[in-house]
């Protein structure tokens, strides 16, 4: 089996339950993924057909301490200057750490409590990419938004500490059609992510 990020597979347990996996990347190393197991093999029939997802990006467990940024399209991080970044990480007047979008990103101020898909993501983020987005912070959520190249994405909150951040996140390539060139060259293969 070679898992590419945004990939399902279906098993079948020595208990006899059905399931699937879906592999978030894929690294030398290990891979990541989320997994279900379904009681009855009806539970399973009634899940939706998974497709895979075209993946543009991805990271795990990325680390952002106050005054950083994350290009999620890249997933380079560098200071919260830099223009090329989508979110900074910073501290609200209480202290509070809080994701900023940047530039021209957009970023849900909802909190989710499941891993969410395109569709739910471009319900809920904002429609005006002039006003800045902020969101609070909770360990084990997650948060939707869309880069300033246009891809819409998802955090996975892994850890919210005092002064950082630890994070996975998922960037989407834009459906056919829906992202004007933006000249951006190719992203790296899943092999240097």
């Amino acid at each position: 089996v070679d898992p590419q990020a945004g990939s399902y597979f279906c098993f079948l347990t020595d208990s006899n339950h059905i399931g699937y996996l879906y592999f978030l990347q894929n690294a030398s190393n290990g891979i990541a993924f989320e997994w279900h197991t379904y009681g009855t093999l009806a539970q399973f029939q009634a899940t939706a057909t998974q497709t895979p997802l075209p993946v543009y990006a991805s990271g795990l467990d990325t680390i952002l301490e106050v005054g950083e940024c994350i290009s999620l399209d890249s997933g380079e991080t560098g200071n919260a200057l830099d223009p090329l970044c989508d979110l900074a990480l910073q501290t609200d007047t209480s202290g509070s750490l809080q994701l900023a979008a940047l530039e021209t990103a957009l970023l849900a101020g909802q909190l989710l409590e499941v891993s969410p898909d395109r569709e739910t993501c471009s319900a809920i983020l904002p429609d005006k990419e002039d006003e800045p987005t902020t969101a609070a912070l909770e360990a084990g959520r997650y948060l939707c938004y869309r880069s300033q190249e246009g891809r819409t994405g998802w955090l996975a909150l892994v850890a919210v500490d005092e002064d950082t951040l630890k994070l996975n996140w998922l960037t989407l390539d834009p459906p056919e059609g829906d992202m004007a060139d933006s000249g951006t060259p190719t992203p790296a293969s899943g092999d240097n992510i």
